[in-house]
């Protein structure tokens, strides 16, 4: 999130939309399509090794422990105990493959080209507004707010707000109300303005008067030009600070999905064909079977604020799990954030690994570059591994020609979550099933 779970000023990553979506019966499904290269690594042109980019990393891990930690909003959801709050649950339906739909589609059913952006950081078009206007927005399912900026949209400099913004006069069926919204992170960094409501629709698939936090003014680097302009959470609506129901569960509330759940391919190294798939999954975008997990509201007091599913723990070259987490799947955040004790015991198996003692590595690990690539870092799920891929683990030199790289697990504090963002889900395709209250896993095709 560019926005609490992704590092704005160094990650983005364009996509296109497809074209209007098939109708089965009168549930339909559709994909996102994103692409995106590497940074955090900042590759030199006389060097095949990249570097670390130690002040983007920073801003996302003081973003992170403020979302899960710190942050008004998470303590007073832990103080409040079970919600109280009347959701709607959503029909259990099998997972829809949209590979199976499309070889009976007729032509005109296409799906644009993508452009490629920077990697970590997925975004694409929405539309909101009668006649619908676009913007961009980061899918984000750490998150569970939509946030949109106003063409009247200022930053705390003066300077316009990054676009594309959304003109509330060209839209006839706008409506601002008075109430307020606001969010504002450990950095700083934030936005504010008001709740609004407006026709919003994202692969052809439309919610009529969906709410949103219409913003007038961001403070502190929120966003900058030719990144995502908006932010669309994905998660659950206990979790919203404007106290909305977000555009998906409205969606599959709805009845419009072919299932209720999306999930996620992401591509590494500059390749095509990551996606988003609402209502559906791919199943030309990974093999075998999925591994179906359910979410645990447990972890925070009762209430299902992330989609959080109950970890064996970390292993390292098959050693026994580092014991019991509570493992957040976050598409908005970059890297992976484990707590403190979780961190010592993955960085003691790792030879010549320590914490760094530079201020602006606050919280990663270094070890000698073989090291860190030569490790298997899996995490433990119902007694199945599901690793993470040395090529992102390995995260860069911190500097260039040095031979130390920085690894892409950080302690993410004294939170009892661990946080698995892009680093992780590169290498597993991910099923986020709302009706069936699971999270999925199965191994991604990479070309």
């Amino acid at each position: 999130m560019k926005f609490a779970a992704a590092v704005v000023t160094a990650l983005s990553l364009a996509l296109s939309v497809s074209a209007a979506p098939t109708t089965v019966q009168k549930r339909t499904a559709n994909i996102v399509k994103t692409n995106r290269r590497p940074q955090y690594r900042i590759k030199s042109e006389n060097c095949t090794m990249h570097t670390f980019d130690a002040e983007a990393a920073q801003g996302e891990r003081a973003r992170i422990a403020y979302r899960y930690g710190t942050g008004a909003h998470y303590r007073k959801r832990m103080l409040e105990g079970p919600s109280r709050r009347k959701t709607k649950r959503v029909e259990k339906i099998e997972p829809f493959d949209i590979h199976q739909l499309r070889k009976r589609q007729t032509a005109g059913t296409g799906k644009d080209e993508l452009d490629n952006a920077n990697d970590f950081l997925y975004f694409g078009a929405i539309q909101i507004g009668t006649p619908p206007q676009q913007t961009t927005a980061d899918f984000d399912t750490g998150s569970s707010d939509l946030v949109v900026p106003l063409d009247i949209c200022k930053d705390d400099k003066g300077a316009e707000c990054g676009g594309p913004t959304f003109t509330r006069a060209s839209s006839t069926s706008f409506k601002l109300s008075t109430a307020p919204f606001k969010i504002q992170y450990a950095d700083q960094s934030g936005a504010q303005g008001a709740i609004a409501e407006d026709t919003v629709t994202v692969a052809g698939l439309t919610v009529d008067k969906q709410a949103f936090g219409a913003v007038n003014l961001e403070f502190g680097g929120f966003s900058r030009p030719g990144n995502n302009a908006g932010l669309m959470g994905l998660g659950f609506p206990d979790n919203a600070v404007s106290q909305q129901t977000p555009f998906f569960n409205n969606l599959a509330q709805a009845g419009q999905l072919a299932s209720n759940m999306f999930s996620f391919f992401m591509t590494r190294n500059d390749k095509a064909g990551s996606e988003l798939c609402f209502g559906c999954m791919d199943t030309t975008k990974f093999t075998g079977e999925l591994s179906f997990f359910p979410l645990d509201p447990t972890a925070t007091n009762g209430t299902q604020l992330f989609w959080n599913i109950a970890s064996d723990g970390v292993t390292v070259n098959d050693s026994q799990p580092t014991g019991p987490l509570a493992a957040v799947i976050d598409s908005g955040t970059s890297l992976i954030f484990v707590p403190t004790d979780v961190a010592q015991s993955i960085y003691s198996q790792i030879p010549g690994s320590e914490a760094a003692t530079d201020a602006n590595l606050q919280g990663f690990f270094t070890a000698p570059c073989d090291s860190i690539t030569n490790a298997n870092v899996s995490f433990s799920f119902g007694g199945k591994s599901f690793n993470v891929d040395p090529a992102d683990f390995n995260l860069g030199e911190t500097q260039q020609g040095s031979g130390v790289c920085v690894a892409g697990i950080a302690d993410g504090g004294d939170s009892n979550l661990a946080i698995l963002g892009d680093e992780f889900m590169k290498n597993w395709y991910s099923v986020f099933d709302l009706g069936g209250e699971r999270v999925g896993f199965a191994q991604a095709v990479q070309a």
